[in-house]
């Protein structure tokens, strides 16, 4: 009997150092960005190691990390770590750039490339002085994933800023007496250096009681001290006369008709009747900053009889000039944007229904006859001034929704309708 016990337990002894034997199955240690081992090569022993779990497409081997994979050999499950490790420093080459005094840069300012299997954080070792002028020296370093990290030394030469800001899109503004003016409207400021430039504006002169023209002065500092200033005039006028009707916008429009074509509209061709609508609409009405959106026949007083407006006026003053010359024409407008709208036409000669946008733009840019395409192009250059929603007007020449942009937050929400004229 002791013999037996002793025998068993010899036995007992020897599954259990088996079972937990290392040389059965053995951790594995890769690089980041290497293949998918086969189970064979966690085999340290000469018994087929046969997979359970663990070793599949779930471990991402282009991430550092520990992945645990189960092993059966001889019925005795057996467990693995896989190591996969980044051991390889970045391979990063700097740049030296030029900076203006006061300004900032970033650490990746002064890298031309960086290299590695891992994701990389960039970061100054020592934050460059851009107070001081002149040619200094800065270290960046470049860390990957797995702590690895190299540094590189370039050069900034810090510059002083004598360049002054710019003001763009300043123009006479109009408003009715008693009204409200968006002075800063389609005003862009531009520096060599600063990005966030307080415009400020000195209406004081200004009195929306009274009619009148008033300055109006811009001026803007940047961080440097330098100044810029832009100067324009505000024009208030009288309101309309209350007995306005669609008689009197009807017996204008009809002699603007009149006046265009005086050998009678069957004298000319639909291409040339729209473009001589566009032609008067654009030149002869002065833009003006306002207008009420609610009423076409005060639109088209201002337009046809006074001859100023926004851009509702020079769209319903178009739209009632097509209609009576017998143009097939339709209503459009911008997707709204913060207090930013845009109105203007569709016609349609017998060759599909075509940009017509009168409005007069600051960078004298003119709309007549545009495909989509073509209008989409310039919207998507120009803050989305024209981003309609495509999926209401489908049938537009040269329709394409992938050349529509929108605002950051704006999307496509259904049609906006003008009032009819």
């Amino acid at each position: 009997m002791p013999f037996l016990f002793l025998a068993f337990s010899i036995l007992l002894l020897a599954v259990v150092l088996w079972r937990f034997a290392p040389w059965n199955v053995r951790d594995l240690t890769l690089e980041v960005g290497s293949a998918l081992p086969s189970a064979q090569d966690f085999s340290s022993g000469g018994f087929e190691a046969t997979l359970v779990r663990g070793l599949d497409s779930g471990i991402d081997m282009n991430t550092v990390g520990d992945h645990e994979v189960v092993f059966k050999v001889l019925g005795f499950e057996q467990t693995a770590i896989l190591h996969v490790v980044d051991s390889v420093a970045p391979v990063v080459v700097g740049r030296d750039i030029e900076a203006y005094v006061n300004g900032t840069v970033q650490p990746e300012d002064l890298i031309e490339s960086m290299q590695d299997k891992t994701p990389l954080t960039v970061a100054f070792v020592s934050e460059p002085k851009l107070s001081v002028l002149g040619l200094q020296q800065v270290r960046v370093r470049v860390t990957d994933a797995g702590g690895n990290h190299t540094d590189i030394t370039a050069n900034i030469n810090v510059l002083p800023d004598n360049e002054p800001p710019v003001i763009s899109g300043v123009q006479e503004l109009t408003v009715e007496q008693g009204g409200t003016v968006a002075y800063k409207r389609d005003i862009v400021v531009t520096d060599n250096c600063d990005t966030d430039l307080q415009l400020q504006v000195d209406n004081s002169a200004v009195n929306l009681n009274v009619p009148g023209s008033y300055p109006v002065i811009y001026t803007v500092t940047d961080s440097a001290g330098n100044t810029a200033t832009a100067s324009t005039v505000l024009h208030v006028i009288t309101p309309l006369p209350p007995d306005i009707s669609e008689d009197v916008v009807q017996a204008a429009a009809n002699d603007t008709l009149a006046a265009l074509f005086p050998n009678g509209l069957d004298a000319y061709s639909q291409r040339d009747i729209i473009y001589a609508i566009y032609r008067y609409c654009h030149d002869n009405i002065g833009y003006v900053d306002s207008s009420n959106k609610d009423n076409w026949i005060e639109a088209c007083y201002r337009g046809l009889v006074e001859h100023r407006g926004d851009c509702y006026v020079y769209a319903m003053s178009a739209k009632l000039l097509l209609t009576n010359a017998g143009i097939q024409n339709r209503d459009i407008a911008k997707i709204p944007h913060g207090d930013s709208l845009h109105f203007w036409n569709l016609v349609n000669i017998g060759e599909g229904w075509y940009h017509f946008d009168t409005t007069r733009r600051v960078d004298g840019s003119e709309f007549f006859y545009l495909t989509d395409v073509e209008l989409m192009r310039y919207s998507n250059a120009h803050n989305y001034s024209h981003a309609y929603d495509p999926y209401i007007y489908t049938d537009i020449v040269g329709q394409s929704e992938a050349e529509h942009r929108y605002p950051p937050g704006v999307a496509p929400s259904g049609p906006t309708e003008l009032p009819a004229a």
